[in-house]
């Protein structure tokens, strides 16, 4: 399996439900607005709801089982209000997510430092290790999977609930009872917890000086983090850049604009039209770090939101090609409101537009060099038909 088979694979179990001891996966919802913190509205319509009542009389008189009091059926019936909008990028977000996002947002959160996603038999396995982690440092590795957190048996738990157990004050150790692929008997691990950095950013520098920069999501971190690799790369003497988006399922509006910013001069990076705000603009400044380099930016179907932000007026203002296969396709903005229970409601609010005028939502982006990549062989076919446009641009 190739290395983008292998990140690939990560963002999978992201949009499956996987949430990173990092961060929470963003591809559950895709979501790339502005993300405000405030209490949701109070006003209540008093009328409409006579097929609930009625609803909830029938099942409160008939029911054969246990009827839990009125008051728990009201996130429920919220999620409902919102399912109804027809808007998979609005929806309920219940406290446990909630209280993960709030701290991944930050770009940092205080833990072991892997990410993780659920197992067939209801457990937590590891997917990944990030470097230089507790984790790494007490010998956990991808594949192992967690069977307790602090003697707590975690079999059946969401995983939300199982990182919150996993998660903790820094300093404070948690001790893990883990199995190893292959193998019926289990092992303790006593682990550390610390401030960890969510690993938003890589460089590897290719044949022909050549820097490939990952970037894999856009949280509250990705612009210093990008700054650094792209000072990192041009110590380096790098000729030129492959920007990696494959697999980025978005995050803030603001990274996404400032991530452009270094890579476009002045000028339009998306507008926005939505219901509170009839047109906005959004735009690059000079000085960016890599406005002159040659670039090109990887896409797949997994890049979304920001990263067709980012991509769309790369493309858009001609300053770099875009390979790989059409973008997701999300060109929406979102906003998040605090609930009075400790969950949020995540609400659409406005579309965006590339420089051009070009609607993203339900429709992606067509790369310049359109390929597939085969997860089945060793190559990364699209990163080698990126160096390829390079190779063919600099003749």
């Amino acid at each position: 399996m190739n290395g983008f088979a292998r990140r690939l694979t990560l963002y999978l179990l992201a949009a499956l439900g996987a949430v990173l001891l990092s961060a929470v996966a963003y591809a559950a919802g895709n979501v790339a607005g502005d993300v405000v913190s405030g209490r949701a509205p109070t006003s209540r319509p008093l009328e409409g709801f006579d097929l609930f009542w009625e609803a909830w009389r029938l099942v409160e008189r008939d029911y054969v089982g246990e009827v839990p009091p009125l008051e728990e059926y009201d996130r429920g019936a919220a999620a409902g209000l919102l399912r109804e909008l027809d808007d998979s990028a609005t929806g309920l977000i219940v406290p446990e997510y909630a209280d993960l996002e709030r701290q991944d947002a930050t770009g940092y959160y205080r833990g072991i430092g892997a990410s993780v996603g659920t197992t067939e038999d209801g457990y937590v396995e590891v997917v990944t290790v990030f470097r230089g982690s507790p984790a790494e440092g007490a010998g956990i590795v991808p594949g192992d999977v967690i069977m307790a957190v602090d003697g707590t048996d975690i079999q059946g738990m969401s995983l939300a609930e199982a990182v919150s157990l996993i998660r903790g004050p820094e300093g404070t150790v948690v001790e893990l009872e883990l199995r190893r692929p292959g193998s019926d008997d289990t092992f303790k691990r006593e682990v550390e917890r610390r401030s960890i950095e969510i690993p938003t950013v890589s460089l590897e520098m290719l044949e022909g000086k050549v820097a490939h920069i990952v970037l894999s999501e856009f949280n509250n971190r990705a612009t210093a983090q990008l700054q650094d690799a792209l000072k990192e790369a041009t110590a380096q003497d790098a000729a030129a850049i492959v920007l990696d988006l494959r697999g980025n399922p978005g995050g803030f509006l603001d990274q996404a604009v400032s991530v452009a910013d270094e890579f476009l001069d002045e000028g339009t990076v998306l507008v926005e039209r939505g219901r509170q705000v009839e047109e906005r603009s959004y735009r690059s400044k000079d000085g960016g770090l890599a406005v002159e380099i040659p670039l090109v930016v990887l896409v797949n179907e997994s890049s979304a939101s920001a990263s067709e932000i980012v991509a769309g007026a790369v493309q858009a203002r001609a300053r770099g090609a875009l390979v790989g296969a059409r973008t997701f396709g999300k060109g929406s903005v979102q906003f998040v409101f605090d609930l009075s229970d400790g969950s949020q409601v995540r609400v659409t609010t406005a579309l965006w537009y590339t420089p051009e005028d070009r609607l993203i939502q339900g429709e992606g982006l067509e790369p310049d060099v359109t390929i597939a990549d085969n997860l089945s062989t060793e190559a990364d076919e699209q990163l080698e038909a990126a160096l390829g446009y390079l190779r063919e641009a600099s003749n």
